[in-house]
């Protein structure tokens, strides 16, 4: 493999299978595809009328993300991992979805990048020698294209002949993680048990999205949300721990950069802000353990240490509930790569000085508070806020876990409405707007 390949293969597009046809044209090149498909399959059995139906509609589903990473990927690749597990949540298995690609390979409609593990050379004795590779990379060819093109699917018309359906797996619980060899692990996910309190929060979950998803979202990819509830194998777990929405897409428009996202993306045609809380797990834990806020603009400005450090210490003393001792690897190198250098600053010299300037904050293990709980008071203000400028003011608002991206025009509202959802929970926060102007984006 040249390393040309290569580096098309990594920048390949993550194979959904969440797209559905949306026009006469896109299902006529479903159903052509299919008939093809079945007829060079030559099968001894017929399918069952449920299996039948299975294939069609995985079929339905692959086609779209093909075309799309066709036209949108550096070489035109896709991807999908073919571990069975990799399909949980979907509307088909890894068993059909085989069938699909060997038979449209097999009439020279898609060629195919095997995937492979690696060899791991540091491997401990009784680890596997492998690690992760690549997943299997997949790209329509020529002669399929010349059918797509027939049927008068273009690259400026996808959307109008293909539409994403929304996750359909809204709602998940998850035990306490775990740290085994100095490392965290996370919790194993549990069932999910079906009660009044548990079809509400699922209902709550999927109006948000139903009303997101009819929104013309430009420059970013949207495919519903999910809530994660944490810490659900304590005594005191009652769906109160954790709860951020999430949308679990490859492209979200979570994973852009700050200043991409306030560039880039525009709601019903309009350039959108960002309405955040200032250090949000520390205003939230300031008010419930009764202090006011200090009247300073930044909570993190700790005198003679660099921002970026004390956010990071009390985001880790939050994470761990207890005061850092050293300083992470990752942070570390967080920290080189922002040109900021903490050789004569060891976790515990600013550990003393944040609680010295902070002291309400050497409290949290008496008081039992963990970051699952801030989480979810943080989750439920997002929420809050964002069901009210739906129902209210029509406001279409998207989750940034600590702010909201909105259209600039609703910037005041949301911004008023975020403080009074905290308000009400009687939580004391400061709110900034940020928007794409601004040539260098305020501290958080």
């Amino acid at each position: 493999m040249n390393k040309e390949l290569y580096e098309q293969l990594l920048e390949a597009h993550y194979i959904t299978l969440q797209h559905n046809n949306r026009s006469t044209q896109a299902r006529k090149l479903s159903n052509i595809t299919h008939d093809r498909l079945i007829n060079v399959e030559q099968r001894k059995r017929r399918r069952k009328s449920k299996d039948a139906e299975s294939f069609r509609l995985t079929l339905q589903t692959i086609i779209p993300d093909l075309i799309d990473a066709y036209w949108n990927s550096e070489g035109g690749w896709a991807f999908r991992s073919l571990c069975s597990n990799k399909f949980e949540n979907t509307q088909t298995t890894v068993v059909v979805f085989r069938q699909v690609i060997r038979l449209m390979q097999k009439l020279d409609y898609l060629e195919s990048v095997q995937g492979n593990n690696r060899s791991n050379c540091f491997h401990a004795e009784g680890a596997s020698k492998y690690i992760p590779g690549l997943a299997t990379r997949f790209r329509l060819t020529s002669k399929f294209m010349s059918l797509v093109s027939d049927t008068g699917i273009t690259e400026d018309n996808f959307y109008k002949h293909y539409k994403k359906s929304l996750t359909i797996d809204v709602l998940r619980k998850k035990a306490s993680s775990v740290t085994y060899k100095n490392k965290k692990v996370s919790g194993k996910r549990l069932v999910v048990e079906r009660t009044a309190h548990t079809e509400y929060l699922k209902t709550q979950v999927r109006n948000i999205n139903e009303y997101l998803a009819k929104q013309n979202l430009a420059n970013a990819s949207f495919s519903g949300y999910y809530r994660t509830f944490n810490q659900a194998d304590l005594p005191n777990f009652s769906w109160n721990k954790g709860g951020r929405l999430t949308d679990p897409g490859v492209n979200s428009y979570q994973k852009m950069p700050k200043q991409e996202r306030l560039e880039l993306i525009k709601i019903n045609d309009e350039q959108v802000a960002e309405v955040d809380i200032s250090s949000s797990y520390l205003s939230i834990f300031m008010s419930l353990m009764g202090e006011s806020l200090p009247d300073i603009d930044d909570l993190y400005a700790v005198p003679g240490i660099d921002r970026e450090i004390v956010k990071a210490y009390i985001t880790a003393y939050f994470g761990k509930g207890a005061p850092l001792s050293r300083w992470g690897h990752r942070a570390v190198s967080e920290f080189k790569s922002n040109g900021i250098f903490v050789k004569n600053l060891t976790a515990s010299t600013v550990g003393a000085r944040i609680f010295e300037y902070l002291p309400v904050l050497s409290n949290l293990k008496k008081s039992r508070i963990t970051w699952a709980d801030l989480m979810f008071i943080e989750s439920q203000g997002m929420i809050k806020t964002m069901e009210t400028l739906r129902d209210d003011f029509n406001i279409p608002a998207l989750s940034m876990h600590d702010g909201l991206i909105v259209p600039m025009s609703g910037a005041k509202l949301a911004e008023q409405e975020l403080k009074r959802a905290f308000s009400t929970m009687k939580i004391s926060c400061r709110v900034k707007i940020l928007s794409w102007q601004q040539k260098k984006s305020p501290k958080e």
